[in-house]
């Protein structure tokens, strides 16, 4: 018997209360003779999981075995939380009882799966999710996601749902999430899962119920990613994300608790790549190089699987297993072929070679043929219909980064390479870069003239950083390593342009000199990158000195 006939034998007894006897199966075991593989439904899943599915009471009463239970009484729901422990006492005790007789315990089950769908209720009163936790019930309600009987599981799932999804005081949530944390909830919730088969539509409903629960646990408990990476979350996605099933809107929520998860806790970093979560979350956004005609589930869940990839490659053995598996291709592609995916696809070639650690994947950039994808980015800005995927600021802000990292980390012929750009052309690239400079050089003289008055350094140094100080620092080493390194002509042209501007080399070292003092601000080890940085302070210097 599958759990959508067990539901329609509810319904046929919650309205006529006609029941004789049944042969003895357990809803179980009948759901593991249909396998294990779980499919979709499709995308319709998610509106059958909207208002008709998840409409909370808007009643100040509710009616429990015809007594009506006033909501507003604390004495009246302390009967309602109890009469639900007592029938799921019950039912442990006729399933202890009686383990091979099914029958025997079939009223008791049909009775707690609506002792809980009462319980539904108390998400109109959110004050008393701190009596629910005194009497224990939410124990109870965790021991129940490992029920034998599945319907009893989901029941639960859909409960917590609509208990943790409501608008209420934060308190009132923290006290119902810190109790499903102690009651080992999300240990709970992923047995249930893996018992779940999507082909069955309330099944699919469940899992998306769960994986909303955890997303809520997770955003408002410090250590619950963590715990879920413990419990074996990270697995159970990638599984779900790379089964060949039509695209639903539990995939998309499944793409967005994985990001949560990558975000949260570096052990899941660890355990992805463990998992090769990087060829599957590539394989997963390689549809998204095909013209954008996709609808605006599929952008979502494109942007959570980009979110989910460059959280992982924080972790420096996933941003090998990146390049490894052509993810460099793949993001120049994208550049080429799909605005949407544009701004995304920047910010992920941007993590992937931003620190001392990614030298190998500077050069490989170089390699594929980045620079010539990257360089008309820099020239000029996306028309007018890509900014609202990709606005101006942002784009610049991407390209210099990109090619400040590349001049910092890539090898000397690859460096060079890159140099060699700039002389290009008449030098059209480098006067695009005097061009950068000069703006970004007098938006932080205004925006200092107007935030004086802050007396935290740092403070002032973060907000900066935010209002195009981080894009500044990018240009002015550019222009540094150009002057340096670059050969005779093109420094000259580079010493005139500045001039050009009114800049001159002193605008340089200013740039220069904060970036180096702020470098281990975040409470990263950045020594590599000062001293690269103080280096190229004291070669300016030199040749300041010489041209006077």
């Amino acid at each position: 018997m599958s759990c959508e006939e067990f539901f329609s034998l509810l319904l046929c007894i919650s309205f006529f209360g006609k029941i004789n006897t049944m042969s003895a199966i357990d809803v179980n075991e009948s759901l593991q003779s249909q396998g294990s593989n779980s499919t979709s439904q499709g995308s319709n899943v998610a509106e059958e999981n909207g208002e008709s599915q998840r409409q909370r009471l808007d009643h100040p009463s509710v009616i429990v075995e015809d007594v009506v239970v006033d909501l507003q009484d604390e004495s009246s729901v302390r009967r309602l939380i109890l009469n639900f422990k007592k029938i799921a006492a019950k039912n442990q005790e006729l399933r202890i009882k009686y383990p091979d007789d099914p029958i025997q315990f079939l009223d008791c089950d049909i009775e707690l799966i609506m002792a809980i769908r009462d319980l539904q209720c108390l998400s109109n009163v959110p004050q008393f999710y701190a009596l629910l936790v005194r009497l224990n019930a939410v124990s109870v309600l965790c021991q129940l996601l490992l029920h034998p009987n599945c319907s009893i599981g989901a029941g639960v799932a859909d409960l917590l749902f609509k208990m943790i999804e409501i608008e209420t005081e934060p308190q009132y949530l923290t006290i119902l999430i810190d109790a499903l944390m102690d009651a080992q909830a999300p240990k709970c919730l992923l047995a249930n899962l893996k018992r779940l088969n999507e082909n069955n539509r309330e099944d699919a409903i469940s899992v998306y119920s769960t994986i909303a629960v955890l997303v809520s646990m997770t955003e408002k408990t410090t250590n619950a990613a963590d715990v879920a990476v413990q419990c074996g979350y990270v697995q159970w996605l990638l599984n779900r994300l790379k089964m060949k099933i039509p695209f639903d809107d539990n995939k998309v929520y499944c793409n967005r608790f994985l990001g949560i998860l990558l975000e949260n806790s570096d052990e899941g970093k660890k355990v992805f790549h463990e998992n090769n979560g990087i060829d599957i979350l590539l394989e997963q956004l390689a549809i998204y190089i095909r013209p954008d005609l996709y609808g605006s589930h599929k952008k979502q869940n494109m942007s959570y699987g980009f979110i989910s990839l460059c959280a992982s490659l924080l972790y420096v053995p996933n941003k090998h297993r990146f390049r490894e598996s052509e993810g460099f291709q793949l993001m120049l592609m994208m550049l080429r072929m799909s605005k949407t995916a544009l701004g995304l696809a920047f910010k992920t070639l941007d993590d992937a070679i931003r620190s001392p650690d990614s030298k190998e994947n500077c050069n490989k950039l170089v390699e594929v043929g980045g620079l010539g994808t990257i360089f008309p980015f820099f020239m000029r800005p996306v028309s007018r219909t890509m900014r609202k995927y990709f606005p101006i600021e942002e784009q610049e802000e991407r390209v210099c980064s990109i090619l400040s990292s590349l001049l910092k980390y890539c090898d000397s012929s690859k460096r060079e390479r890159v140099i060699k750009k700039f002389s290009e052309d008449n030098f059209e690239k480098l006067k695009r870069l005097a061009e950068l400079h000069k703006k970004y050089w007098l938006r932080m003289r205004d925006f200092e003239k107007t935030h004086t008055s802050l007396s935290d350094d740092n403070k002032i140094y973060l907000d900066k950083l935010e209002n195009g100080l981080f894009t500044l620092q990018s240009i002015g080493f550019i222009f540094s390593v150009i002057l340096v390194k670059g050969d005779n002509n093109l420094a000259h042209q580079a010493m005139k342009l500045l001039a050009l501007h009114q800049l001159f080399l002193k605008s340089i070292q200013q740039v220069l000199k904060e970036y180096a003092e702020n470098l281990g601000l975040d409470g990263e080890s950045k020594s590599e990158d000062k001293a690269l940085v103080e280096t190229l302070i004291k070669q300016l210097d030199r040749m300041k000195s010489r041209a006077e």
